[in-house]
């Protein structure tokens, strides 16, 4: 095989060499881009417009991530156009990455379809990538992937995520922003992720400000079971006792 000289190459055979199956000549042609710096970006933008889908588009995508340079619209492009979960994890990952130069609203919108993706692992960065928006919508999103099968890396990426946004999940629970009615297993997670002490003083707080229902209905009831400490657990009792619960 006849040695090339990467650095002597034209942008556009550079990115070409992008394409190609043969890791070798794929590091060195980034490593020379690298060194060129934001010179290729008379050229990115031409070579990312012909390349819709699969790896080339990804490629175009860490090229703009190495210089520095956040390209939105490519993101959104690389996302919709992917067929294979592994391109979709790494663009998650470039969204993580670029963090508060994207509004969190548009982030928010993408991450809310990503966390019911069908492959784990795109799941798994969604979540990880909502942890640095530091809202009760965000806190709501992420809880979103119990409805989807769990594993253990899951399991620990959402309890790292609820821990990240424990001051506005409990905010968003006491000032009413956040009803897990119908979710329940939602707020379990959430209580089981924050840390010690707050999860029982936000389930005190809730149960003084609001009576638990005579009809047992909402999520509070399973929460005091759950995650209460003795002395939610004797409201309970005392509730119970007073006849303050239908049969």
């Amino acid at each position: 095989v006849k040695k090339q000289n990467f650095r002597r190459m034209k942008n556009a055979a550079l990115f070409g060499v992008l394409k190609t199956d043969n890791q070798y000549d794929k590091r060195q042609a980034r490593r020379v881009l690298h060194e060129r710096g934001k010179k290729i970006l008379k050229d990115l933008p031409k070579w990312s417009a012909k390349e819709k889908g699969g790896q080339a588009e990804l490629e175009a995508l860490w090229l703009y991530e190495a210089l520095d340079v956040e390209n939105i619209k490519l993101l959104e492009d690389v996302l919709s156009n992917a067929d294979d979960s592994r391109i979709r994890a790494a663009v998650v990952r470039v969204l993580s990455h670029w963090g508060e130069r994207i509004p969190d609203a548009r982030r928010m919108k993408m991450l809310n379809a990503l966390v019911s993706d069908e492959h784990p692992r795109v799941r798994l960065e969604a979540i990880r990538a909502l942890g640095q928006i530091k809202n009760e919508t965000s806190a709501n999103i992420a809880l979103k992937t119990l409805d989807k099968p769990m594993d253990r890396f899951l399991d620990y990426g959402l309890w790292l995520t609820m821990n990240d946004l424990a001051e506005p999940f409990v905010r968003g629970m006491q000032n009413g922003a956040l009803n897990f009615q119908n979710k329940t297993t939602h707020a379990e997670f959430a209580l089981r992720s924050l840390p010690p002490g707050q999860a029982a003083s936000l389930i005190s707080q809730l149960v003084r400000q609001r009576k638990l229902p005579a009809d047992g209905s909402g999520p509070l009831i399973e929460l005091v079971g759950s995650a209460g400490g003795a002395r939610e657990l004797s409201i309970l009792y005392k509730q119970l006792q007073q006849g303050g619960f239908k049969p």
